[in-house]
């Protein structure tokens, strides 16, 4: 039996130069679901804590109850800061053979699925993406890496790139 099985370094100067992403932006509306989600989980985390000390203590007691407003309200006021840099981060690119997606105000990420990997692709919409005019497009691919969440496009632009990534999977099941 031979064996002609090879595995060479490859240097990086020789690899292919990758083309440049152009990013295509969320949808402008997709910061107002941003806020109102924020807004959601620091006022929950209010009244929640706030409750929570009263059981505790078994009275009310007004310097705590400052406190833990204090402490939710800040972080809740630093997280609305943080929304338009973040959305300005956040962004995808449908390209001939794959999909990307770009998040993450201090830790970057950077998604790319090729089409043959995906297995479905639905589209959600949310009652809070719902009031902003917005949907999700969830691309599901097998194994470890799950589900890749594209928010922020409008139904007709959601539509269409649902639209083509089934065709470029239709595509490449029959080659």
């Amino acid at each position: 039996m031979q064996t002609d099985f090879s595995n060479q370094q490859i240097s990086s100067q020789d690899l292919p130069q990758s083309e440049a992403v152009h990013w295509q932006a969320l949808l402008p509306s997709y910061r107002k679901v941003q806020r109102i989600s924020i807004a959601l989980v620091w006022g929950g985390i209010l009244v929640s804590g706030i409750g929570l000390s009263w059981v505790i203590l078994e009275e009310f007691k007004p310097w705590i109850a400052g406190l833990i407003a204090l402490v939710a309200l800040g972080s809740g006021a630093i997280n609305l800061r943080l929304v338009d840099a973040a959305y300005r981060v956040k962004g995808y690119a449908v390209r001939e053979h794959d999909i990307c997606y770009r998040e993450g105000l201090i830790f970057r990420k950077s998604s790319t699925i090729p089409y043959r990997r995906l297995q479905q692709v639905t589209l959600n919409q949310g009652p809070i993406m719902k009031l902003a005019h917005c949907h999700s497009l969830e691309l599901f691919v097998p194994g470890q890496l799950g589900v890749l969440t594209i928010p922020g496009l409008s139904l007709e632009e959601a539509q269409r790139i649902r639209t083509f990534v089934l065709s470029q999977i239709r595509l490449d099941e029959t080659h």
